[in-house]
């Protein structure tokens, strides 16, 4: 199945076996104004991330395996640079910038965010714009 096929779905119902993910449910402490209640859900096999609405919708789905991230893209994700994604889907509607964390000091790769009629896509890039190392793809009201 398509990763942009499971947002909006019941996550129990796409077919997954038990056995083959783990969950977590993050509470959420709505009188300070926390996060909704949601379900956090990894493949053992680690290609795909779900996050879920408390009636475990799927509202995010973080492709994290070279495999089914190329599939989205229908070339490998391992040398698609900063200018190969603007020649497929054109220019981001939104992009940030290599940078360094003031928290971790990490270097971070550029991102880009399109808005798609059926979600939201984010690509985050490797450091140096040569590769991606995750697409997300979000419903359009659970999008940042």
């Amino acid at each position: 199945m398509y990763p942009r096929t499971y947002l909006g779905r019941r996550f129990d119902d796409l077919g997954f076996d038990r056995s083959s993910f783990v969950e977590h449910h993050r509470n959420a402490d709505r009188e300070s104004g926390g996060i909704e209640p949601d379900w956090a859900i990894e493949l053992n096999d680690q290609s795909l991330r779900f996050l879920l609405s408390e009636d475990r919708l799927v509202t995010t789905v973080f492709v994290c395996s070279p495999a089914l991230a190329s599939g989205l893209l229908e070339r490998a994700t391992a040398d698609v640079t900063i200018s190969d994604l603007i020649a497929i889907r054109g220019q981001p509607g939104k992009r940030g910038e290599e940078s360094v964390s003031p928290i971790t000091r990490k270097r971070t790769g550029a991102w880009f965010r399109y808005d798609m009629p059926d979600c939201v896509e984010h690509y985050q890039f490797a450091v140096g714009g040569r590769g991606i190392q995750l697409i997300t793809l979000m419903n359009h009201n659970s999008a940042p």
